[in-house]
């Protein structure tokens, strides 16, 4: 298979990750691949997937895990972040973009990272357009989990049988509980919140203390947690189910208490 057909197929097989998953509409997979390379993550964006489903599927296509600090250590980093060195691996951002450096290494690498480097790739979060503090970690956010028990918490506190956390539209979340048979609403919140942290980033979060795979939204699942809260231990079932808002999908969950 020569160079141009690699690409291509990966190419397409990128946009197929996310149709599938739900991050692209379904007529998404009549976009056009681009004439270059360097312009297929970004034709990717501008179709409307958001960076951290690109860099799911990016990391599935291409095989190269995704960076976590707490698995691969500290990176010394381009200046531009584009790519990053650590533990021996090479960590670029965009596999479309950046081709020419997996081919030669050297032309980034200093010596002495070069005697380390052992061909291992990994995959550098995309960021948002214009974000530049978009979080690393796509699957566990701190921020994100201290939002979660104070959910939990008012939930319990109303002594409720479940919690319902459920996008409304695109722009605002609902948080209701279940008490004696009855759905109440507790809240609502902006996706964006308090703190910079959007809703995916507490919905991967839930999805992964629960056993799941973060990122995912396209299909229902299940899973368990188990949350040490005021003293005692709370074991929580927890059911995901996919939400179509326009163009986005998003997870919506039930917490069985």
């Amino acid at each position: 298979m020569s160079a141009q057909a690699a690409w291509v197929r990966r190419f397409e097989d990128v946009r197929r990750f996310l149709v599938d998953n739900g991050a692209l509409p379904p007529n998404a997979q009549q976009i056009a691949r681009p004439d270059d390379p360097r312009d297929a993550t970004a034709r990717l964006l501008r179709a409307g997937a958001d960076a951290e489903s690109v860099t799911l599927a990016l990391s599935a296509v291409f095989r190269w895990p995704v960076y976590l600090e707490a698995r691969h250590g500290a990176l010394a980093r381009a200046a531009d972040r584009s790519w990053a060195f650590g533990g021996g691996r090479l960590f670029l951002s965009d596999p479309f973009a950046q081709a020419a450096l997996l081919a030669n290494p050297q032309l980034i690498l200093s010596p002495r990272q070069l005697q380390s480097f052992r061909g291992d790739v990994g995959l550098l979060p995309l960021r948002p357009p214009g974000d530049a503090a978009a979080p690393e970690d796509l699957s566990h956010s701190p921020a994100a989990e201290r939002i979660l028990r104070e959910w939990i918490a008012l939930a319990v506190a109303e002594g409720a049988s479940d919690l319902h956390i459920a996008p409304r539209d695109n722009h605002a979340v609902e948080i209701r509980v279940r008490r004696n048979g009855l759905l109440a609403t507790l809240r609502e919140e902006p996706m964006t919140l308090p703190g910079g942290c959007h809703y995916r980033q507490v919905a991967n979060t839930l999805l992964t203390l629960s056993g799941n795979q973060h990122g995912v939204y396209n299909a229902p699942c299940d899973g368990q947690l188990e949350l040490a809260q005021d003293g005692r231990t709370l074991s929580i079932r927890v059911n995901m189910c996919p939400v179509r808002i326009g163009r986005s999908v998003w997870g919506s969950f039930t917490l069985r208490i």
